[in-house]
């Protein structure tokens, strides 16, 4: 299993000191980076790409004081674009067979995510009920847990069975990750470079190019940061959840 983590993004929609990158955001004197290498290695996934752009080098510097050999860092000199030129930069970095656990690094969550994720033998994806349904979230739309629809904007509950959050991590199996790299190579290809991966993740979905097992996660703590008061939130709900549960 290789872990590619997402962290080249700007965050200008959180309003951070000093601007940096929403990765070394700390909770509780430990940033989001510790924690994913922490729950990676709990679910003993070793192998880990983390992708940068937007103050590159510190978190380069943060790896390096972590003295953590294992971590493959690259650089996405388009970090201003979409999202999908990060992912096609960590996919080169994988081997033809690898797994692939594809991750956005602006995430706090407690690692049974991860291992609901990991232990099913199919591509798979995280989902939560309890959200906001408004427009910021990406949806997974299901009939009979079969995902038809994924993305942003309003789904009509009268066409789905289900509908949930995207937690933002994907667990593609081998020889899915063939697939899923050559539809992000092909968007590359057709000059898609601002889109986020979302849509690649979409196209595989509404083409049944493979399938994505939709994993329930609701009920396990988690939140995005992509607002103030999401560190609200992760501070003063997420983090006292985790931490009862060490």
């Amino acid at each position: 299993m290789h872990a590619i983590i997402l962290a080249a993004g700007t965050g200008t929609r959180l309003r951070i000191a000093h601007n940096q990158p929403k990765i070394l955001l700390r909770f509780n004197n430990k940033s989001l980076l510790e924690r994913h290498i922490e729950n990676l290695k709990l679910n003993q996934v070793e192998k880990i790409t983390i992708v940068v752009g937007h103050q590159n080098q510190l978190i380069v510097n943060k790896i390096r004081s972590l003295n953590y050999p294992k971590i493959n860092v690259i650089i996405n000199p388009d970090y201003e674009m979409g999202s999908i030129l990060s992912v096609h930069h960590g996919l080169k970095e994988t081997a033809l067979e690898d797994d692939i656990l594809l991750m956005d690094g602006d995430v706090l969550y407690d690692e049974k995510i991860l291992n609901l994720l990991l232990k099913n033998h199919e591509s798979c994806l995280a989902y939560d009920t309890e959200f906001e349904d408004d427009d910021e979230p990406v949806k997974v739309c299901m009939v009979n847990n079969e995902i038809q629809e994924f993305g942003k904007g309003k789904f009509s509950r009268k066409e789905f069975t289900l509908i949930g959050e995207s937690v933002g991590f994907f667990k593609i199996k081998y020889p899915d990750t063939v697939k899923f790299t050559s539809v992000c190579n092909t968007m590359i290809a057709e000059g898609k470079i601002k889109l986020p991966h979302e849509y690649a993740i979409r196209d595989i979905i509404k083409t049944k190019n493979f399938f994505f097992k939709p994993i329930n996660i609701t009920g396990i703590p988690w939140t995005e940061i992509d607002f103030p008061e999401d560190i609200e939130k992760a501070e003063t709900k997420i983090l006292k959840i985790l931490e009862n549960n060490e």
